[in-house]
């Protein structure tokens, strides 16, 4: 009778897990919300989508199976209403390959293949989906075609291409080594380098870029020193497509990183990523040229700005909603993100997105 005891109550357990396990797949994905957050840990290939109203109250979370998701120095990117993002899987590993797709109508989810271990960046177009990794010194874009589902590739030896950004025509390419830094025009049916351009003027390390019409804006994170040592840099660069030419423009502030338009303006975040400490953030006016620096009470790592929203993340867990008016900022809201207390792994937050 003992023995029988001992078995129902095995049994019961174990469908009591499955049971458990089955309502954490029947998760269902719901459309009505502003924004979403990554939480993911490197130590197995667990990530949680968390999605927040547009007054931060949570909606709901999505568990995948895919580890490293994400990251503030390739944040995920909102193209054509999917949202993609790289998930690099184990952290002592990195043997995740792909690009990781969301469809923000539906929810449903897909996976492009790049052949590519440890991405560092990527980006879309209507036809392609790129990705760039670095080992044994050379880097590699993988071009896939979402038609065709093929994929072409190009390598630069002793070169880390560090930041892609595509236009109509080319990819262009930001990459260098400790004391190099160059744009590569790359054209995007060919795959081939166009043109090289040295930026070492600029600065070394490039973090954010966005083309608007026929210009190509980067930011400058760091420069060389005198002696080739790697310091705080305080310009963003502009490079006039059409006529080939650069200029660069004096900011406010050291360490710009990522740079977003939105009505006309850039705004650019002013954080040295590697710590997580910078809480300034400049508006840049594409018409009149006019600067205008804004402190925040916090660190702040990733911007994202929709109908007149700027929504803000730091490197502690948080996130803030702010009112833009008239290059203006209000603090209306915050929310605490970390939803994994109790968990066995270490979650850090890899970005997050708009809808």
């Amino acid at each position: 009778m003992k023995r029988l005891i001992i078995i129902l109550m095995v049994v019961i357990s174990v469908l009591l897990l499955f049971a458990c396990d089955t309502e954490k797949e029947k998760t269902e994905y719901n459309k009505d919300y502003s924004v979403g957050v990554i939480e993911t840990t490197e130590q197995k290939n667990r990530s949680r989508l968390t999605f927040y109203d547009i007054d931060l109250a949570k909606v709901n979370s999505i568990e995948y199976n895919l580890g490293s998701m994400g990251s503030y120095f390739y944040p995920p990117k909102v193209f054509d209403n999917y949202m993609y993002v790289v998930p690099q899987g184990i952290g002592n590993r990195k043997e995740k390959t792909v690009i990781f797709e969301l469809n923000l109508e539906t929810g449903e989810t897909k996976e492009y293949d790049m052949g590519l271990q440890n991405m560092n960046s990527f980006c879309i177009t209507d036809k392609y989906i790129f990705g760039v990794a670095t080992w044994n010194h050379t880097s590699i874009i993988a071009r896939y075609d979402k038609n065709l589902k093929e994929i072409k590739t190009l390598e630069f030896s002793e070169i880390f291409i560090e930041l892609m950004e595509p236009t109509d025509d080319n990819l262009m390419a930001f990459g260098g080594s400790k004391v190099e830094s160059y744009l590569y025009k790359i054209d995007i049916e060919k795959l081939r380098i166009e043109k090289e351009y040295n930026i070492i003027e600029h600065g070394l390390v490039h973090e954010g870029a966005v083309v608007i019409g026929d210009d190509l804006y980067f930011t400058n994170t760091t420069k060389q020193g005198d002696g080739k040592e790697d310091l705080e840099n305080d310009t963003m660069s502009v490079f006039h497509m059409n006529d080939e030419t650069f200029e660069k423009i004096q900011l406010e502030s050291d360490s710009p990183s990522h740079i977003i338009e939105y009505n006309n303006k850039l705004f650019i975040v002013h954080c040295n990523l590697v710590i997580g400490e910078g809480n300034e953030i400049s508006i840049y006016d594409i018409e009149t040229k006019e600067i205008e620096l804004i402190e925040l009470g916090h660190n702040v790592c990733q911007i994202e700005i929709q109908d007149n929203i700027l929504y803000a993340i730091d490197y502690e867990k948080n996130l803030y909603k702010y009112i833009l008016s008239e290059d203006k900022l209000e603090l209306e809201n915050q929310v605490d993100l970390d939803t994994t207390e109790g968990e066995k792994e270490h979650f850090y937050i890899g970005g997050f997105f708009k809808k």
